[in-house]
């Protein structure tokens, strides 16, 4: 019997009636709203360039000349190389003795090219794609005959993309002046 009171009672009553109708409220607005919001999607796809050097050289046994590399790359790129000139025997084994100035000539193009401190020669200006660079090396041979050794030269080039230009700055420690051109540390 006190059940049957409680649901005849107005404010009981009331009470549902206000909680049935605060709910359909809310997901009335809850449907209301995802029907008015529309979402977009856009999906931009970017192509990533591609870095690329290959060396280029002539080479008959004597005398190593006209090296320089190639950007087979599809973006604009800064080139820098490092020269290694060391000795080995007549099986091909690397001798530990380095070899003095005065037993090789080797002739750099200092015009377009530039010695830093870290040891790397940096070609001044980028690269466009499918072009190359000016020479790094014109000649270099062997210039004191020894029995049991001969000069062996191994260039190495690396690349980066030209653009941005700061993150060739900060990747090689470089500076750019307004032409683009590198500016390396230098020794003096």
């Amino acid at each position: 019997m006190v059940i049957k009171n409680m649901f005849k009672s107005n404010s009981l009553r009331s009470l549902i009636v206000l909680l049935v109708l605060i709910f359909v409220a809310g997901a009335g607005i809850k449907y209301t709203i995802s029907f008015l919001m529309k979402d977009a999607l856009l999906t931009n796809q970017f192509d990533v360039g591609t870095v690329d050097i290959e060396l280029a050289e002539t080479f008959d046994g004597v005398e190593k000349k006209d090296v320089y590399a190639i950007n087979k790359g599809d973006v604009d790129a800064y080139v820098r190389a490092v020269i290694s000139i060391g000795w080995v025997d007549d099986k091909g084994i690397i001798i530990s003795e380095t070899p003095q100035v005065t037993d090789y000539s080797l002739n750099v193009n200092s015009e377009f090219w530039v010695k830093s401190e870290d040891g790397f020669y940096y070609y001044k200006a980028p690269i466009k794609a499918g072009e190359k660079t000016k020479n790094l090396i014109e000649s270099c041979q062997q210039t004191t005959p020894f029995s049991d050794r001969q000069l062996v030269v191994d260039v190495i080039f690396q690349s980066i993309q030209a653009i941005p230009s700061k993150a060739v700055e900060d990747a090689w420690n470089v500076t750019m002046d307004n032409n683009h051109f590198i500016t390396p540390i230098v020794k003096d």
